[in-house]
């Protein structure tokens, strides 16, 4: 446990960092590219970003099984050349229909908006970014590669990269009043670059690979479409659940409206990206348990589900409480509303990311394919609520018709995760309700404190800010992990972190 504890925290920690890296930068941006091309093009952006995001499903769920299977074939180079050469060979396929894709979205575009005249122009990037998917995507196994072996320090390089390059162009051409099109162009460049040299990086990593058509196998690619495909039907519910809204907002209230939910969804997306970039590797971890340890594989799953619950209230205590102030901050009183949304956001976010352990687990131990029906379900009513409720609520509405079936499903993950490892429901549930109490308790002692500040600028933000996150933090460490974490971070990080904290808040006297 501990040798791939460090390595995650090695890999995970450079990903945390890029992240946070790409949240401060787009923190910054998004204001200067609304204000650059307006509320409207910019809600046309977020649309086409939307739309992008079908793609993700063209590879059929067959990434999520090579990263699987390579995890399982490292040493093994004939097995690592029958499954990245059949991946590679299926990808080639499935981009030609992405260029099919493409077609129908171009020809779809003038039914997806309220405002006719932006059809055009909706057109236009709907061809860049289709193409600059249809390239790119036989090189993301490339990016299963480095997963297999936890080396997310080199794509973390690697999308730093790409990030400085693309806010320089973006800055650059849009001071020069170049329009949306001109971000699609700066999109497909920069993807196209870090693509490039991910892959240069992954085939320095596996010198043991060739890149032969023969090492093709059609057995093998229809047994990792028969693991992938449940993969396939929960990406295309994940669609359903965030990547519907957009599209009801914009035909049915304004590309304007489409900016405001975008503000607040950028928030929650964030959070979210946070989470998950820490549990990289959770996948494998699991997947090298399931088939070595079924008690490891049970401990690995209670110590996942604390650092979860731990780290999603924590984030969700902090972006309620400064959630309004952030956004009068960043992009001004005009967007008031967000806030609201946000909120919403906020608790699909605690109610969802506190359960983030058990997904891994039953991709890793194939018990996915319960979890890809929920996530149908959970999807088509979250188009149907989102619709209903739209009606009578607006902007709100279409946030509670993805809470609603979220909070449902919820209470089936963990049930079936228990099951899995054989842990007491119980036992689960108490994880996850202590947490959330001791976070709501903090945060209401916090909540008191703020309505006797009035704060009006960023440093003011940070000065309230940071003693209450140390506060929290502090407490959290002292008083709320388990034993069982302390010794874990104790063992691992103990090397790094001065002694007198050590034995202040993780030792147990």
């Amino acid at each position: 446990m501990e040798s791939i504890f460090n390595r995650l925290v090695a890999g995970n920690t450079l990903k945390v960092l890029n992240l946070l890296l790409t949240i401060v930068i787009s923190f910054i941006m998004m204001p200067f590219v609304i204000n650059a091309i307006g509320d409207k093009w910019y809600g046309l952006w977020v649309l086409v970003g939307t739309l992008m995001g079908y793609y993700a499903t063209i590879d059929f769920g067959l990434l999520s099984a090579t990263q699987r299977y390579l995890s399982h074939a490292i040493g093994d180079s004939k097995q690592l050349n029958k499954t990245i050469n059949t991946a590679i060979v299926v990808l080639m396929l499935l981009a030609f229909c992405t260029g099919i894709l493409t077609c129908i979205f171009y020809f779809i575009a003038p039914f997806l908006i309220h405002e006719t005249e932006a059809t055009p122009v909706l057109e236009v990037l709907i061809l860049i970014l289709g193409l600059k998917t249809a390239i790119t995507l036989p090189f993301m196994v490339f990016n299963s590669m480095l997963s297999a072996k936890l080396r997310f320090d080199i794509s973390s390089y690697v999308e730093i990269f790409k990030l400085l390059l693309r806010t320089l162009l973006i800055v650059v051409y849009l001071n020069n009043n170049y329009g949306v099109i001109a971000l699609a162009w700066i999109t497909f460049i920069c993807e196209l670059l870090g693509f490039v040299v991910i892959a240069f990086c992954a085939v320095k990593l596996y010198p043991e690979v060739n890149f032969k058509v023969r090492y093709f196998n059609i057995s093998f690619a229809k047994e990792m479409f028969n693991y992938g495909k449940y993969t396939f039907i929960s990406e295309v519910s994940d669609l359903l659940k965030y990547k519907v809204d957009d599209f009801i907002i914009a035909k049915y209230l304004s590309l304007a409206s489409v900016t405001t939910y975008a503000i607040a969804y950028s928030l929650f997306y964030y959070a979210e990206q946070f989470v998950d970039n820490v549990f990289n590797g959770v996948l494998t971890v699991f997947s090298i348990n399931s088939k070595q340890n079924k008690t490891l594989l049970k401990r690995n799953f209670i110590v996942f589900t604390e650092i979860s619950v731990v780290m999603v209230t924590f984030l969700s205590v902090f972006i309620l409480l400064f959630g309004d102030v952030f956004i009068f901050l960043w992009v001004g009183g005009k967007y008031s509303e967000s806030y609201y949304i946000l909120c919403i956001f906020i608790a699909i976010f605690i109610t969802k990311g506190s359960h983030r352990s058990c997904v891994p687990l039953f991709y890793a131990t194939v018990k996915h394919k319960r979890l890809a029906w929920w996530n149908i379900v959970e999807g088509i009513s979250n188009v149907i609520f989102s619709l209903i409720l739209m009606q009578y609520f607006g902007l709100l509405g279409v946030v509670l018709g993805t809470f609603i079936p979220c909070l449902f499903i919820s209470f089936l993950l963990p049930h079936y995760a228990c099951r899995i490892v054989t842990l007491n429901l119980n036992y689960y549930w108490r994880i996850i309700l202590f947490n959330w109490f001791i976070g709501g308790l903090l945060g209401l002692c916090f909540f008191f404190i703020l309505e006797q500040i009035n704060i009006t600028s960023y440093t003011e933000f940070i000065v309230v800010i940071c003693p209450m996150v140390m506060i929290y933090i502090a407490f959290t460490l002292k008083y709320t992990l388990s034993q069982n974490l302390k010794e874990i971070i104790i063992n691992n990080a103990s090397p790094k972190i001065p002694a007198f904290l050590v034995n202040f808040f993780l030792k147990k006297y």
